[in-house]
Formats: structure tokens, C-alpha cells, sequence
């Protein structure tokens, strides 16, 4: 796990690396823009690619609508070649599962089940306030059942921690995309934090900044009983329903004594 970790982490400097020494040569154009990750059984998930050249995803020419849904895996175990998409295995998403880009894709302790939460709808708003679990074992998707409905959101910071059986949603807000009670362009910020619980699928809800947050990074270090997280970078509206932003600072939380700092 911590080698397709730090296989991650240099990846992501070596496109950095080289976004900063070229020119965009895309004119915008990006082939995979946003789509949500996660590493279980050294099995690469990719899920809900945004742009470029999927097939039956739309006509880039004419900024179609997405007709499907891929679920992508790659097995780090093997040698492969970021030019080669042969490695890159795509099956269908069933169509009955909500088409989300933004989404953050949390794995379980025992990297038997995926869980798919947050995103933004295809220019079309959905309801659908629920977790979404795929077993790899079975290739099946269902709606997982919690104690309460885990409100969607989008623009949060996400992070998994498998050590203690958690994953981790701060911040973001909600819109016209995201929930049909809301009919205007304002957003509405939410300042308390998600924990979903991967081993038994129950969601809390946590009180962790005194401020709403949008964007930013969220980190989770194992150091001591439970570890800490820590939230940094991001924006702060200036009202839970404006757009006006500032910098945030550095903010660790420590999950078992539930404190800010």
C-alpha cells in the first residue's frame, strides 16, 4: 500500500513538473480533467473521468453530454507504460448509478469494498444523497445503507484512512446541482465534516472548523492512537451563500478527542 502510495505522489510531481516546463499545447482540452482514485490490493480505481477521448463519452467536438460510466483499473503489480492504455482495464457502470464527476473513491480496511461519495451531476441536478459501494470481488454495485442520508456535496477535501477504518469529507457546499430545493446560483456552504465508517457503513457528521471551507487538502498522519488530519490551502467565503474567498491556515483535528486545533 505505502509503495503505490509514494507510485502516486511521483507520479503526480513528474506531470507537475512537466505542466510547469511546457506551453499548453491543449487549448484546454484535458483527456482526464477530475475523476476520483483509490489504491486497494495494489489495484488503481479510477472513476468517472472527466474530458477527453472515452469511448461513447460524449463528442468532445460538440461538448456532447456523457453517455456512459467507466470504472478504470490498473494493476501497479505489473510492468506498464502510461502510452500504452492496453494496461488500463474499463468496464460499464451500471446506468442506474448516478453519473458524478468531483467524487471522492474511499477503500476499506480490508480493500473489500469501494466507496463513491461527493460530486457534481452533468448538467443536471440529482437527488441522490447516498454512498455508493463496489464490491471488487462480485464486479456489484449497490446503494449503501446508512444510519443517516449523507448529503451530497462537491469542492470539499477528501482523504481515507484505512488504519482506523474511516474516510473523511470537510467542507464543500451544495447547489442548484446537487439538490433540486435549492433553485437560484447561490452555493451553501457546509462547515461540519463527514466520517463515513468503511467497516460498517455508518456516517457521522462532525463539528471540526468554525468556518466553512471549500477546496484545500485534507491529510490523515498516523501518530498516536487514532492520528491526526490535517486541513490546509483552500478558500473561505466570506457567507455561507457567497463567493467572495479568502486563504485559509493550517488546521489539524484530532479524531478521537474530536478537538480542533
Amino acid at each position: 500500500m505505502a509503495k503505490s502510495a509514494l507510485f502516486i505522489i511521483l507520479l503526480l510531481v513528474r506531470v507537475q513538473c512537466a505542466a510547469g516546463a511546457l506551453a499548453d499545447l491543449s487549448d484546454g482540452f484535458c483527456r482526464s480533467y477530475k475523476f476520483g482514485t483509490s489504491v486497494a490490493n495494489d489495484i488503481l480505481y479510477l472513476i468517472d473521468l472527466d474530458g477527453g477521448l472515452i469511448p461513447g463519452d460524449g463528442d468532445a467536438s460538440t461538448d456532447a453530454v456523457s453517455k456512459d460510466n467507466y470504472l478504470v483499473q490498473l494493476d501497479l503489480t505489473q510492468e506498464f507504460y502510461v502510452n500504452n492504455g492496453s494496461h488500463y482495464k474499463m468496464s460499464l457502470v451500471p446506468s442506474n448509478i448516478p453519473k458524478l464527476k468531483d467524487q471522492a473513491l474511499w477503500s476499506s480496511q480490508d480493500n473489500a469494498t469501494l466507496f463513491a461519495y461527493g460530486g457534481r451531476g452533468i448538467r443536471n441536478t440529482s437527488s441522490d444523497n447516498g454512498i455508493w459501494t463496489y464490491k471488487p470481488q462480485t464486479r456489484s454495485w449497490s446503494l449503501q445503507q446508512t444510519g443517516i442520508i449523507a448529503v451530497r456535496r462537491l469542492g470539499g477535501a477528501y482523504v481515507n484512512a484505512p488504519a482506523i477504518q474511516s474516510a473523511f469529507w470537510l467542507g464543500g457546499y451544495q447547489s442548484s446541482d446537487t439538490t433540486e430545493t435549492i433553485t437560484d446560483e447561490s452555493l451553501h456552504y457546509l462547515d461540519k465534516m463527514i466520517k463515513l465508517n468503511t467497516t460498517t457503513g455508518q456516517v457521522t457528521e462532525v463539528s471540526a472548523l468554525s468556518n466553512p471551507v471549500q477546496q484545500g487538502a485534507l491529510v490523515y498522519i498516523p501518530v498516536g492512537e487514532l492520528g491526526i488530519l490535517v486541513f490546509m490551502g483552500g478558500e473561505v467565503p466570506s457567507d455561507k451563500t457567497g463567493v467572495d474567498l479568502t486563504y485559509t491556515p493550517v488546521t489539524p483535528h484530532e479524531p478521537m478527542g474530536k478537538n480542533t486545533f
